[in-house]
């Protein structure tokens, strides 16, 4: 999505290789928060791969709220959660 011809949201999907699953991230710029643009690309996102007769999986870190609240409201519900390791990057 791009506003002032800015990209202000993103959404994409990775194949999980040996599965029928693909992985859905959505990008949404802090300026750009609070617009509602997460839900209407993660929905396009998941009938694109429905089509294709995979499953959508919605990944998203614990601490970003209105992430998961997308994710419910696009009917998804958490299967997992993924702890994830660093070297000290954030």
């Amino acid at each position: 999505v791009y506003h002032q011809a800015r990209l202000c949201a993103l959404a994409r999907a990775a194949k999980v290789p040996d599965t029928g699953v693909d992985d859905i991230t959505v990008v949404v710029a802090k300026a750009q928060r609070g617009r509602a643009l997460a839900a209407p690309l993660v929905a396009a996102l998941v009938d694109a791969i429905q089509s294709r007769g995979r499953v959508p999986r919605y990944r998203v870190h614990e601490d970003l709220t209105a992430s998961r609240r997308v994710a419910q409201r696009l009917g998804f519900v958490a299967a997992f959660q993924l702890l994830a390791w660093s070297t000290g990057l954030d």
